[in-house]
């Protein structure tokens, strides 16, 4: 198919219709035909030299003085142009004016026409974008969706008041296939959730995930050819699922069109239904986030062959890695952190043991909710519980050394460690031995007593003796002996009971007497 400019050359080389017919045959003026009849007869060009030539090229070779410039006219930075209109909303007016001041009073500039003709050039030719071509498996990319509450779904919690939440969504980008989810808020445990609830509806992990700049995963941002920083904590999430971490640019949500489409998507077709309605729990609300979710994956897309996103996230899941065996566990990092020559390590008001040959080296912890995980050159050393006081010393009897455990054995700790086994009660003896009598080496002896009790009559007797003792405010070993030799350890002796009050006698007066007297106007008998 010829364009109107090549049909009428081919028309004006024929030679058999007039200007006025190719006029009517090709849209072009009658004065216009004439001059492109004169210029092609003036060049000698027939349609043997003009036959495959793109429009372009026929202007420049049959009406050349159009792309001939009069005058030498100092060119403009059209690139700053764009963009100090694109970021800053500069309007081209002003731009013009800037360039007219630029070059006075020693250059030309060109006209406003001519300006604002070759800006629209070098909008056209820089107004392309790329489309990516990805693998199954190999990315998938996560925001959040930025709409007012007054286009949400009303959230009502338990006091009657609206709640205020945040809806993410993920869209993997082989297949197009969108997750949603109604979260609380944007902080990074909630974000750590989130990502892995979606890995589990996607059944695997991808190569990459792109997400936004927010500040609870990405320290730095991408700017230029600086990489961006996240967080130890993202960083830990994502070496715990293998996939590596691309963050936007700044201000440049291109980087992220597919999720920025299934947003638009999320909010026609799911959130607006839900506009009117009232939830009064993030649970049902994502349940009904859910069924309108399995909807939109069901559908056919044109754009691929009417086939769903389901349909290519078949092909899709077999690019993604295996889920772990166990989900991540979110806490706290703490980032080189020294053990000091007692190789326990400081964490948050309380200190943690590590292994003796260890002190004065760093180590990387994580404070969860129950353990504390202590890592050593990108390896795990230990696992403590965590403290649930401050100030609290958490060792490991295999992190202290065999020099240390024989002086530790000699203190009151090393004493209480002894009876341990036996259980609390004796632990109780051990201390009120050891503050009454003020001699660690007879609180020793009397520790050994016990345990040697232990195996005489078993930790259960022993246990009962301390407990008996205890109650009688007894530290003495050789008592709680001679009760186990007794057999009175598990004897309660009864409660002495207060012995009945007497009547009182005839002749005491008590308040009853001055009551019942002033009440009849007389005066008590004192």
């Amino acid at each position: 198919m010829f364009t109107p400019t090549q049909r009428l050359v081919r028309l004006i080389a024929q030679g058999r219709l007039s200007n006025a017919v190719i006029s009517t045959q090709t849209g072009f003026a009658v004065n216009t035909v004439k001059n492109w009849r004169t210029g092609m007869d003036d060049l000698g060009l027939g349609l043997p030299e003009l036959d495959g030539l793109g429009d372009r090229e026929l202007q420049e070779m049959v009406t050349p003085g159009r792309f001939i410039r009069k005058r030498k006219f100092e060119a403009p930075d059209f690139e700053r142009a764009i963009r100090e209109k694109t970021r800053r909303k500069v309007n081209y007016i002003l731009s013009y004016e800037e360039y007219c001041n630029s070059v006075a009073p020693t250059g030309v500039p060109m006209s406003r026409t001519t300006y604002y003709r070759l800006k629209g050039e070098a909008e056209a030719a820089k107004d392309i974008e790329l489309r990516f071509i990805y693998a199954p498996g190999e990315m998938d990319q996560f925001d959040y969706i930025g709409i007012k509450l007054k286009r949400l779904p009303k959230l009502v919690g338990p006091d009657g008041k609206p709640q205020r939440y945040e809806v993410a969504c993920g869209v993997s980008a082989y297949s197009r296939k969108i997750y949603v989810e109604a979260t609380p808020d944007q902080t990074q445990s909630e974000f750590f959730a989130t990502t892995t609830r979606m890995f589990h509806f996607y059944g695997g992990v991808p190569v990459l995930q792109t997400t936004d700049n927010f500040p609870s995963v990405i320290q730095k941002p991408r700017r230029g050819s600086k990489d961006e920083v996240p967080t130890a904590a993202y960083q830990a999430f994502a070496d715990h699922y293998e996939f590596g971490i691309i963050a936007t640019r700044v201000r440049r949500p291109r980087d992220k069109g597919l999720v920025e489409g299934a947003v638009r998507i999320v909010q026609e077709y799911i959130m607006a239904r839900l506009r009117d309605r009232i939830f009064f729990s993030l649970a049902e609300l994502n349940a009904a986030i859910a069924a309108l979710l399995a909807e939109l994956n069901a559908r056919p897309m044109k754009d691929h062959g009417n086939l769903s996103r389901n349909d290519l996230f078949e092909e899709d899941r077999k690019g993604l890695v295996s889920l772990p065996a166990t989900d991540y566990e979110h806490g706290k990092w703490l980032l080189r952190v020294r053990a000091g020559r007692d190789y326990q390590v400081p964490l948050l008001g309380s200190r943690y043991s590590v292994p003796s040959q260890y002190a004065g080296d760093h180590f990387d912890a994580k404070v969860t909710r129950t353990p504390v995980h202590l890592h050593r050159q990108g390896k795990l050393v230990l696992t403590h519980l965590k403290a649930t006081c401050p100030g609290q010393m958490i060792v490991d009897p295999a992190d202290i050394p065999e020099s240390h455990k024989a002086a530790i054995g000699n203190r009151l700790i090393g004493a209480k460690a002894r009876v341990k086994i036996i259980g609390p009660q004796a632990e109780e003896i051990i201390e009120r031995h050891y503050r009454k009598s003020r001699r660690p080496k007879q609180t020793l002896e009397a520790a050994d007593r016990l345990l040697f009790l232990a195996k005489s009559y078993g930790n259960e007797r022993v246990g009962a003796a301390c407990a008996k003792a205890v109650s009688f405010g007894i530290s003495s070993v050789v008592k709680i002996e001679s009760m186990l030799q007794a057999g009175v350890e598990k004897f309660t002796p009864a409660v002495p009971t207060a012995p009945p009050s007497k009547r009182p006698s005839g002749n005491v007066r008590g308040r009853a007497y001055f009551e019942e007297e002033l009440r009849k106007g007389g005066r008590p008998d004192v």
